[in-house]
């Protein structure tokens, strides 16, 4: 005779559901401490119902205990958590938080009860560039980790989907940076205008300086610290932002008579580096000025990093300094011109060495 488990068969695309022989609908899940996996009867066999039932059945065997809340609650807590961010920033998490009000069907649905293939079927719907569609389903996952963290749900529907081997991300085809050579960025250096602040935190020429040879983000240079400079070790503690974590930068070779200088220009030598909010417009201006093509604060820390590489620093390294995570795959993929570049120049030095 079969067992109850071997009547039941997984039901695609909604985890832990299960259908029995006779149509009525089970759920099968193992939780924390356990030392086999639950099965509850869900008592229907109407699909939706049991989808219902089986969300309700995990919240409250398992840990989701803050409550009932919908999309539209979530979506006010992540605006709460984020209300110290830039305008800029802002904008962007109203974007995605009007089109969510706008045209997702389960907006004002309890976030537990929203079948995970809904997020990604609804984005695909928005037919987004790559770009637009990976910032919309990172903004998305952001807010359904605010239901993990406040315990309104067991996991982010997004990941679990992502484990699943469904994939929501689109492939965006990245462009060769435009970055500045050697000799423009230090022409562009020199030529920024500093309103007055040769030697202090408000000097946009040590800012954009700094990006080009540091290679670090200007969100990430705005919150610098002189007590992040660790002198002794020549390294550079760095936390990144966007997602919280930290990483280091090296006292690079052109890096380290810029920082000696700073410091010792430098009256107040603790608390924030720079408290510039951004040198955009600056650094705009300049580039006309000078008749270069328009660059970004962006492409400077982009130089730096084509700078590395061509100094034939290994790419894995390059990406740890960059605080990436992925071995150097993303540095492979944007800097490929690059790399190739330095890769047939290797060969040739290689081959001359031959006898």
């Amino acid at each position: 005779m079969k067992t109850t488990y071997q009547k039941l068969t997984k039901v695609s695309g909604i985890n832990y559901l299960y259908r029995h022989e006779s149509g009525v609908y089970w759920g099968r899940k193992k939780f924390k401490g356990e030392k086999s996996a639950t099965l509850k009867v869900l008592d229907t066999d109407n699909r939706k119902l049991a989808e219902i039932k089986l969300a309700d059945w995990i919240k409250k065997k398992a840990g989701a205990t803050a409550g009932d809340i919908t999309l539209e609650g979530l979506c006010q807590k992540f605006v709460e958590t984020k209300a110290g961010n830039r305008e800029g920033t802002q904008k962007v998490y109203r974007w995605v938080l009007n089109r969510l009000e706008k045209e997702f069907p389960y907006f004002r649905t309890a976030v537990f009860k929203i079948n995970p293939l809904e997020y990604t079927k609804f984005v695909a719907g928005l037919k987004l560039k790559p770009r637009g569609n990976n910032l919309f389903l990172e903004i998305l996952g952001g807010i359904l980790d605010v239901g993990v963290a406040g315990g309104y749900l067991l996991n982010n529907p997004l990941q679990e989907l992502k484990k699943k081997g469904v994939k929501s991300r689109r492939r965006v085809n990245r462009k060769p940076p435009n970055t500045p050579t050697i000799e423009q960025a230090e022409k562009i250096v020199a030529a920024m205008y500093n309103k007055g602040d040769e030697n202090g935190p408000l000097c946009s020429s040590d800012f954009l300086k700094f990006l080009f040879l540091a290679g670090i983000g200007e969100a990430e240079l705005r919150t610098l610290k002189w007590s992040d400079v660790d002198w002794t070790a020549e390294r550079i503690q760095i936390q990144r932002v966007k997602t919280g974590s930290y990483f280091y930068v090296p006292f690079y070779p052109w890096l380290k008579p810029f920082l000696v200088d700073l410091f010792a220009r430098r009256k107040v030598k603790q608390g924030q580096i720079f408290k510039l909010k951004t040198i955009a417009i600056g650094l705009r201006n300049t580039c006309r000025k000078l008749e270069f093509k328009p660059f970004s604060p962006r492409n400077f820390r982009q130089a730096c990093i084509v700078r590395q590489l061509r100094a034939r620093l290994p790419v894995k390294l390059v990406a740890q300094y960059q605080g990436h995570t992925d071995g150097g795959v993303l540095i492979m993929k944007t800097y490929s011109q690059v790399i190739s570049e330095m890769d047939s120049t290797y060969e040739k030095d290689m081959l001359a060495n031959l006898k």
